[in-house]
């Protein structure tokens, strides 16, 4: 919630600014995504350029490199 006022006036002389939100996280170490959020945000009451509604997807993507390309460190042999 926010009270938003102009300088003249006092802050309790408008309605408040409130919005609902909501979401759905999942986490799973197997996938190359570890974490996937889902969030849903509804504003009743908005100012003059901003949606009603906000969706946002995120997730942090993790790169795993197969066995092939890294290996143990090994000695080196001259012929």
């Amino acid at each position: 919630m926010a009270m938003i006022s102009e300088n003249h006036r006092s802050i309790f002389y408008d309605k408040p600014y409130f919005g609902f939100g909501g979401g759905i996280r999942t986490r799973n170490e197997n996938l190359i995504f570890g974490t996937i959020e889902l969030r849903l945000i509804y504003y009743p009451r908005t100012i003059e350029d901003i949606s009603s509604f906000n969706i946002r997807l995120t997730g942090n993507l993790r790169i795993k490199y197969s066995a092939g390309f890294v290996r143990a460190p090994g000695f080196v042999r001259y012929n």
